[in-house]
Protein backbone atom coordinates (compact mmCIF):
# COMPACT_ATOMS: atom_id res chain seq x y z
CA UNK A 1 0.00 0.00 0.00
CA UNK A 2 1.48 3.27 -1.09
CA UNK A 3 1.78 6.07 1.31
CA UNK A 4 -1.30 8.40 0.86
CA UNK A 5 0.89 11.46 2.11
CA UNK A 6 4.45 11.15 0.85
CA UNK A 7 7.37 13.50 2.00
CA UNK A 8 7.11 16.83 -0.41
CA UNK A 9 10.02 17.86 -2.35
CA UNK A 10 12.07 20.45 -1.17
CA UNK A 11 11.44 23.38 -2.92
CA UNK A 12 14.37 25.13 -4.97
CA UNK A 13 14.65 28.37 -4.14
CA UNK A 14 14.16 31.04 -6.90
CA UNK A 15 16.76 32.95 -8.34
CA UNK A 16 16.78 36.55 -7.03
CA UNK A 17 16.38 34.95 -3.80
CA UNK A 18 19.62 32.93 -4.45
CA UNK A 19 21.44 36.13 -6.02
CA UNK A 20 20.36 38.02 -2.51
CA UNK A 21 21.47 35.35 -0.45
CA UNK A 22 25.05 35.77 -1.65
CA UNK A 23 25.26 38.84 -1.97
CA UNK A 24 24.20 38.72 1.76
CA UNK A 25 27.20 36.46 2.47
CA UNK A 26 29.50 38.23 0.61
CA UNK A 27 28.53 41.10 2.75
CA UNK A 28 28.48 39.38 6.00
CA UNK A 29 32.26 38.59 5.07
CA UNK A 30 33.60 42.06 4.75
CA UNK A 31 31.94 42.68 7.89
CA UNK A 32 33.77 39.86 9.90
CA UNK A 33 36.89 40.93 7.81
CA UNK A 34 36.34 44.18 8.87
CA UNK A 35 35.69 44.09 12.43
CA UNK A 36 37.25 41.23 13.86
CA UNK A 37 40.63 41.33 15.97
CA UNK A 38 43.63 39.03 15.76
CA UNK A 39 45.40 40.05 18.95
CA UNK A 40 44.78 39.09 22.55
CA UNK A 41 41.63 39.82 24.33
CA UNK A 42 41.71 37.54 27.41
CA UNK A 43 42.59 34.28 28.65
CA UNK A 44 41.30 32.12 25.80
CA UNK A 45 42.33 34.26 22.66
CA UNK A 46 45.74 34.71 24.43
CA UNK A 47 46.09 31.01 25.27
CA UNK A 48 45.40 29.81 21.67
CA UNK A 49 47.77 32.76 19.88
CA UNK A 50 50.50 32.03 22.23
CA UNK A 51 50.21 28.02 21.10
CA UNK A 52 49.63 28.45 17.64
CA UNK A 53 52.75 30.87 18.00
CA UNK A 54 54.87 28.06 19.22
CA UNK A 55 53.35 25.14 17.29
CA UNK A 56 54.72 27.10 14.44
CA UNK A 57 57.82 27.48 16.01
CA UNK A 58 57.42 23.70 16.03
CA UNK A 59 57.91 23.72 19.54
CA UNK A 60 55.38 22.08 22.53
CA UNK A 61 56.25 24.06 25.98
CA UNK A 62 57.48 27.45 25.98
CA UNK A 63 60.31 28.91 28.91
CA UNK A 64 59.20 30.62 31.48
CA UNK A 65 60.21 34.70 31.02
CA UNK A 66 60.65 35.97 34.53
CA UNK A 67 62.70 39.96 34.57
CA UNK A 68 66.26 39.38 36.39
CA UNK A 69 65.36 41.53 39.00
CA UNK A 70 63.23 38.70 40.36
CA UNK A 71 65.69 36.63 41.08
CA UNK A 72 66.74 33.05 39.53
CA UNK A 73 64.10 31.00 37.66
CA UNK A 74 64.42 28.41 40.45
CA UNK A 75 64.08 30.82 43.21
CA UNK A 76 60.29 32.04 42.46
CA UNK A 77 56.99 30.99 42.03
CA UNK A 78 56.44 29.53 38.97
CA UNK A 79 52.50 30.20 38.71
CA UNK A 80 53.22 33.60 39.47
CA UNK A 81 54.52 33.96 35.71
CA UNK A 82 52.32 31.43 34.55
CA UNK A 83 50.77 32.96 30.92
CA UNK A 84 47.35 32.52 30.29
CA UNK A 85 46.32 29.32 28.67
CA UNK A 86 49.48 27.47 29.75
CA UNK A 87 50.20 25.48 33.03
CA UNK A 88 53.02 24.56 35.02
CA UNK A 89 54.10 21.03 36.48
CA UNK A 90 56.43 20.10 39.12
CA UNK A 91 58.85 18.15 37.13
CA UNK A 92 58.69 20.83 34.13
CA UNK A 93 60.24 23.89 34.21
CA UNK A 94 58.87 25.04 30.84
CA UNK A 95 55.37 25.51 30.61
CA UNK A 96 52.54 23.47 28.63
CA UNK A 97 49.44 24.42 26.63
CA UNK A 98 46.13 23.15 28.21
CA UNK A 99 43.83 24.40 25.37
CA UNK A 100 42.89 21.65 22.76
CA UNK A 101 45.45 21.62 20.40
CA UNK A 102 43.21 21.87 16.80
CA UNK A 103 42.15 25.61 16.24
CA UNK A 104 45.70 26.70 18.10
CA UNK A 105 47.13 24.18 14.41
CA UNK A 106 44.59 25.96 12.48
CA UNK A 107 46.09 29.25 12.96
CA UNK A 108 49.80 28.27 13.54
CA UNK A 109 49.63 27.03 9.28
CA UNK A 110 47.47 30.17 8.61
CA UNK A 111 49.91 31.80 10.81
CA UNK A 112 52.60 30.60 8.64
CA UNK A 113 51.40 30.79 5.15
CA UNK A 114 49.74 34.55 5.28
CA UNK A 115 51.12 35.88 8.13
CA UNK A 116 50.12 36.11 11.84
CA UNK A 117 47.68 39.23 10.76
CA UNK A 118 46.28 37.88 7.77
CA UNK A 119 46.36 34.11 8.78
CA UNK A 120 44.06 34.35 11.96
CA UNK A 121 41.97 36.98 10.02
CA UNK A 122 41.47 34.31 6.97
CA UNK A 123 40.26 31.76 9.52
CA UNK A 124 37.84 34.11 11.45
CA UNK A 125 36.08 34.60 8.02
CA UNK A 126 35.97 31.53 6.62
CA UNK A 127 34.55 29.72 9.95
CA UNK A 128 31.61 32.38 10.21
CA UNK A 129 31.00 32.48 6.51
CA UNK A 130 30.94 28.37 7.00
CA UNK A 131 28.66 28.43 10.03
CA UNK A 132 26.40 30.44 8.40
CA UNK A 133 26.20 28.31 4.94
CA UNK A 134 26.19 25.24 6.58
CA UNK A 135 23.29 26.17 9.30
CA UNK A 136 21.54 27.21 5.79
CA UNK A 137 22.12 24.12 3.65
CA UNK A 138 21.52 21.18 7.11
CA UNK A 139 18.01 23.34 7.02
CA UNK A 140 17.41 22.49 3.49
CA UNK A 141 18.54 19.04 3.86
CA UNK A 142 16.28 18.66 6.37
CA UNK A 143 12.82 19.70 4.21
CA UNK A 144 13.22 23.27 4.75
CA UNK A 145 11.73 26.00 2.36
CA UNK A 146 14.23 28.45 1.41
CA UNK A 147 12.83 31.52 3.44
CA UNK A 148 13.16 29.51 6.58
CA UNK A 149 16.58 27.76 6.27
CA UNK A 150 17.69 31.64 5.62
CA UNK A 151 15.67 32.90 8.65
CA UNK A 152 17.48 30.33 10.49
CA UNK A 153 20.72 30.93 8.84
CA UNK A 154 20.40 34.59 9.30
CA UNK A 155 19.45 33.98 13.23
CA UNK A 156 22.74 32.32 13.53
CA UNK A 157 24.81 35.04 11.69
CA UNK A 158 23.32 37.69 13.83
CA UNK A 159 23.33 35.66 17.18
CA UNK A 160 25.66 38.04 19.68
CA UNK A 161 27.28 35.00 20.90
CA UNK A 162 27.93 33.89 17.82
CA UNK A 163 29.44 37.43 16.61
CA UNK A 164 31.44 37.46 19.41
CA UNK A 165 33.32 34.29 19.46
CA UNK A 166 33.79 35.43 15.45
CA UNK A 167 35.61 38.68 15.95
CA UNK A 168 38.12 37.62 18.25
CA UNK A 169 40.50 34.55 18.22
CA UNK A 170 38.32 31.62 20.06
CA UNK A 171 37.89 28.30 18.85
CA UNK A 172 33.71 28.35 19.25
CA UNK A 173 32.82 29.61 16.16
CA UNK A 174 35.18 26.75 14.53
CA UNK A 175 33.56 24.62 17.00
CA UNK A 176 29.96 25.20 15.51
CA UNK A 177 31.68 25.06 12.15
CA UNK A 178 32.67 21.28 12.06
CA UNK A 179 29.61 20.36 14.05
CA UNK A 180 27.53 21.63 11.42
CA UNK A 181 29.82 20.35 9.22
CA UNK A 182 29.34 17.14 10.55
CA UNK A 183 25.74 16.87 10.75
CA UNK A 184 24.79 17.92 7.00
CA UNK A 185 27.39 15.79 5.46
CA UNK A 186 25.35 12.58 7.99
CA UNK A 187 22.09 14.09 6.56
CA UNK A 188 23.72 13.58 2.87
CA UNK A 189 24.57 10.58 3.66
CA UNK A 190 21.57 8.97 3.56
CA UNK A 191 21.51 9.39 -0.55
CA UNK A 192 25.45 9.14 -0.68
CA UNK A 193 27.36 6.97 1.47
CA UNK A 194 30.59 8.85 0.23
CA UNK A 195 29.21 11.52 2.40
CA UNK A 196 29.61 9.21 5.42
CA UNK A 197 34.03 10.00 5.05
CA UNK A 198 32.84 13.40 5.35
CA UNK A 199 31.30 13.39 8.69
CA UNK A 200 33.71 11.02 9.97
CA UNK A 201 36.48 13.62 9.10
CA UNK A 202 34.11 16.56 10.27
CA UNK A 203 34.05 14.78 13.79
CA UNK A 204 37.63 14.53 14.07
CA UNK A 205 37.59 18.35 13.50
CA UNK A 206 35.64 18.34 16.86
CA UNK A 207 37.56 16.00 18.71
CA UNK A 208 40.55 18.45 18.52
CA UNK A 209 39.08 21.17 18.41
CA UNK A 210 35.95 20.88 21.40
CA UNK A 211 34.80 18.89 23.43
CA UNK A 212 31.35 20.03 23.99
CA UNK A 213 31.49 19.95 20.08
CA UNK A 214 32.25 16.66 19.69
CA UNK A 215 29.38 15.32 22.00
CA UNK A 216 27.17 17.88 20.10
CA UNK A 217 28.54 16.51 17.00
CA UNK A 218 27.95 12.89 17.81
CA UNK A 219 24.44 13.51 19.02
CA UNK A 220 23.25 15.23 15.87
CA UNK A 221 25.22 13.35 12.99
CA UNK A 222 23.69 10.43 15.19
CA UNK A 223 20.06 11.60 14.80
CA UNK A 224 20.33 12.97 11.19
CA UNK A 225 21.00 9.35 10.32
CA UNK A 226 18.75 7.35 12.27
CA UNK A 227 15.95 9.25 13.42
CA UNK A 228 15.13 11.54 10.38
CA UNK A 229 13.40 10.55 7.01
CA UNK A 230 15.20 11.18 3.89
CA UNK A 231 13.01 14.20 1.89
CA UNK A 232 14.60 12.91 -1.43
Amino acid sequence: MSNPNPPAAASTASHWLTRMGWLALAAYALFIALTAKTVAGGSDSSGYLNSARIFAAGQFLVDMRVPAEFGAPGQIERSHFQPLGFTAYATEPRYAPTYPTGFPLLLALAGSLLGWDAGPLAIAVLAALGAVWLCYASARELGLGPPLAIAGATILATFPVFLFTSLQPLSDTLATTVTLAAWYAALRSRQHRTWALAAGAAFGGTAINDAVACVAATAASTLSYIGIPSTS
